[in-house]
């Protein structure tokens, strides 16, 4: 997947379609109530805006509030997606899209090890505790999300056509992170951390692409080349720094606004820029009713760079990779079908390391060989074997876990079965409804 979506990791992409603006006006309301106060209400609408339905739009917007298991842990959350079509032609269309999401709640780092899957003298510590602080501003994980852009596809004929697309995102985080430090030695006055920080993220994403159809003698080609540029600007929003928190008694806990103390040490988080540009071409090759090949390759130019607040440079840092793609279909029947792939990924990652150096790209490459069968209409199986080798890999620094370091290489083997089917999932909804 890499090859034509982006810098990614290994494993593959999630497609994620959004709800596109129809012809045929449509209206649709829907409500749920659920345990632990969970409440969501939803609103779908759509049609033409002009008489010669050249015109379309469509409005989502959803809210929802719910709690937990967990004592004081509380969700809030609402959105709304409009989209625009203008059909400007039988061969062309430009769609304007949106969304704007509020999402709000408290942190949950868990509960201490002793006490639950480890003994503690005192006792067991209900699963429901919360070593947060609920009566107050003090914990809070606030995160508001805008995204805008537009698709511009244009056919030439049966076989060619263009598209282009532009995505802008834009990321609001609020979250003071209070986390659990020690047990202390009596197993139940847990000592805690608080880190204040709010932090913001722009990305700017710029794809064109061809595809057309074309056939050398007897074999059939599917063509796709294109361009992709990307921009991705984090930056802090206010000043991000440590402050004093009182300890509290896991088995008797009590909240106190007062509870927060003075402020400590700032954490120094300078901007960083990031750009790639990406240039991909492949072609699936039709050699026979019986066997599909697919060859691809890509090649990304990424940067990043890292700024005081006044614009200066404090470090550099430029990347380069190719990653191609290679896969075997073999189709005996219509409902059989046999392959094996095999590729490569470039991931730039972006952020610093606790002594503010810049992190390396994460390389992977996978192999996979497995089985689709068409039971039926309604029941279909894939069987698959893998292996996927990633290195540069993000984890926690073991020194400061508010930090990360790359670690070596990971390696994930396995095989994995899935089984879709129509009627056998209608059953199971109907049960649980």
């Amino acid at each position: 997947a890499s090859v034509l979506f982006g810098g990614g990791g290994a494993g593959g992409t999630i497609n994620i379609v959004t709800k596109k603006p129809q012809s045929t006006p449509s209206y649709e309301v829907e409500g749920s109530i659920g345990s632990f106060d969970t409440y969501n209400g939803s609103v779908d609408i759509t049609g033409p805006l002009n008489d010669d339905k050249t015109l379309l739009y469509r409005i989502n917007a959803s809210a929802s509030t719910t709690d937990t298991f967990v004592d004081f842990f509380e969700r809030e959350s609402t959105f709304i997606a409009p989209s625009l079509t203008w059909l400007m032609g039988k061969n062309t269309q430009l769609s304007l899209k949106a969304e704007y999401s509020d999402q709000r709640q408290p942190n949950e780092r868990g509960i201490p090890a002793a006490g639950t899957v480890l003994p503690n003298p005192n006792g067991e510590i209900p699963i429901n505790r919360f070593i947060g602080e609920p009566f107050s501003e003090i914990d809070k994980n606030n995160r508001e999300i805008l995204r805008l852009g537009y698709n511009f596809e244009h056919r030439f004929n049966q076989d060619w056509k263009l598209r282009n697309n532009f995505n802008f995102s834009y990321l609001s985080a609020e979250q003071n992170s209070l986390f659990p430090r020690n047990l202390l030695d009596d197993n139940r006055t847990l000592e805690r951390g608080l880190v204040i920080a709010k932090f913001a993220q722009q990305t700017y994403n710029l794809d064109t692409n061809v595809v057309g159809n074309f056939q050398t003698g007897d074999i059939e080609h599917k063509l796709l080349f294109g361009v992709d540029l990307s921009r991705d600007i984090s930056y802090d929003e206010g000043r991000n720094f440590f402050r004093e928190l009182a300890p509290i008694d896991v088995f008797n806990p009590i909240y106190r606004r007062d509870s927060a103390g003075a402020d400590l040490n700032d954490i120094i988080d300078e901007p960083s820029f990031s750009e790639g540009l990406g240039i991909y071409l492949q072609d699936q090759i039709s050699l026979s009713d019986e066997f599909k090949l697919v060859l691809g390759g890509r090649f990304d130019i990424v940067t990043q760079e890292l700024k005081t607040t006044e614009g200066e440079r404090i470090s550099f840092q430029q990347d380069e990779a190719f990653s191609p793609r290679g896969g075997l279909v073999y189709q005996p029947n219509q409902t059989i079908s046999l392959y094996a792939n095999y590729s490569r990924s470039f991931e730039q990652v972006t952020g610093t390391n606790l002594d503010a150096q810049l992190f390396q790209p994460e390389r992977g490459t996978q192999y996979e060989v497995g089985m689709k069968v068409d039971w039926n209409n309604n029941l279909s199986s894939t069987l698959a074997l893998y292996e996927i080798t990633r290195s540069n890999v993000l984890t926690s620094d073991p020194i400061d876990p508010n930090f990360s370091i790359q670690a070596g290489k990971q390696r994930s083997r396995g095989i994995e079965l899935d089984i879709t089917g129509e009627r056998l999932l209608k059953i199971i909804s109907n049960i649980f409804l």
